[in-house]
Parts: C-alpha cells; structure tokens; sequence
C-alpha cells in the first residue's frame, strides 16, 4: 500500500464511516436535532405584533400611567408646596382614566370593523 494522499483520504473515510457505524444513537440524535430545529422554528419571539393582541384600554391606560408617573415627578420641581404631590396623584388618577377610556373606545371601533368585515 502506498502512502499517496489518495489513500490516505480514501482510509480516513473508511475510518470515519466504520466508527459512524458502530454509534448506536446516531439515528435518535439525527432525529432530535430535526425536532429540536422545528421546534425552535415554530416557538413565537417576541416582537410589536404580539402587543396588538392586548386590548387597547390596558395598553393606554398604561400609557396614562407613565405620563401620570411623569407629572409626579416633574410637576414638585415647578409647585415646590407639599400639596403639588396631592394634585399629580390626583392628575395620575385622571390620565389612567382618560387611557383606559380612550382605549375602550378604540377596542369598540375594532369590534365594530370586525363585526362589519
């Protein structure tokens, strides 16, 4: 036997191919990494579009929430007096309010293009 590379690369595929051979979870290791793959294709990532199965009241009545939470601290540094706290709790109040009918009527103007559609 000579030792060309021709043989020597024809002997290391026999080589590889008899060890490959002799693995008895080659098979069930194939057929998990094909289920792990479709898996991992068919799991859902996050993205904006997911937000949109929220309803709309909740989302903007969050929405008055960051902004009531703004007033909070925004609003002591213009009004220095003790009651400035009083009055953005209350503008908290008033903007989730307003958020949450807002995006109550925004769902009922989906109900009623889904209903009409």
């Amino acid at each position: 036997m000579s030792n060309s590379p021709i043989d020597r690369e024809r002997l290391q595929r026999l080589r590889e191919k008899q060890i490959s051979a002799r693995d008895p979870h080659a098979k069930q290791r194939k057929v998990e990494a094909k289920v792990a793959a479709r898996r991992r294709t068919t799991v859902k990532r996050f993205s904006l579009r997911m937000l949109s199965e929220i309803p709309h009241k909740y989302v903007w009545a969050l929405v008055g929430a960051v902004l009531g939470v703004l007033v909070i601290i925004i609003l002591p540094f213009f009004w220095p007096d003790p009651r400035a706290y009083l009055v953005a709790l209350v503008a908290l109040l008033f903007l989730v309010a307003v958020g949450f009918s807002f995006g109550s009527a925004l769902d009922a103007r989906d109900e009623l293009n889904d209903l009409t559609h």
